[in-house]
């Protein structure tokens, strides 16, 4: 009779082995899937034009191994960071890094009402690649080439709160994979 109960008992065990433990359900989580905001590269005239265009190329190519959509908006030129202000077909959602040597008459530009209307939605995110680290500075002289601000003006008192005042992004680089990882950690591109 003892045997009988233990040929039974085999079939009973078995089926009880075959259900999982509670809780023992693996799930997969599915990557955050990021959405980028475009991203359009303006450069005053830094070097040369060949080798400034080059430079945008290679940051525009850095943020795309990253997944964004980057563009180089256009040839190097002192005026292209209102150019692609003016542009009607630039998204609004759009990030403008605008690659310059710090210029007292144009960062104070930036806290115009003229230029905020021009920015409207889009995020500016200035890219120094100048020697000089403005995020203590506090003064900033007119420039030698400055030819466009008002006669008096004679430079910018604290230029990175001057910036950071007016929400836009400050980046001091010159290497275009670092410009891209700040871009990236920093959260400029980042569907809001």
């Amino acid at each position: 009779m003892k045997r009988i109960k233990f040929f039974v008992l085999i079939p009973f065990i078995l089926f009880l082995i075959s259900f999982p433990l509670a809780n023992t359900e693996t799930t997969v989580e599915e990557p955050e899937i990021i959405e980028y905001r475009p991203v359009y590269i303006v450069s005053d005239n830094i070097h040369n034009k060949q080798y400034d265009i080059n430079f945008m190329g290679d940051i525009a190519d850095s943020l795309e191994k990253h997944g964004m959509n980057a563009t180089v908006y256009c040839n190097p030129d002192p005026g292209a960071h209102n150019w692609v202000l003016l542009d009607e077909n630039i998204p609004e959602d759009a990030v403008i890094l605008e690659i310059s040597y710090m210029c007292a008459g144009t960062l104070n530009s930036k806290g115009t009402t003229w230029y905020h209307q021009r920015l409207r939605n889009r995020s500016l995110v200035v890219v120094n690649v100048s020697p000089l680290d403005i995020r203590d500075l506090t003064w900033l002289p007119r420039a030698w080439d400055d030819n466009f601000s008002v006669p008096g003006f004679s430079g910018l008192e604290n230029p990175y709160s001057h910036l950071k005042e007016y929400g836009i992004g400050y980046i001091y680089s010159s290497c275009p994979d670092e410009i891209t990882e700040q871009v990236v950690n920093k959260d400029f591109v980042k569907e809001c």
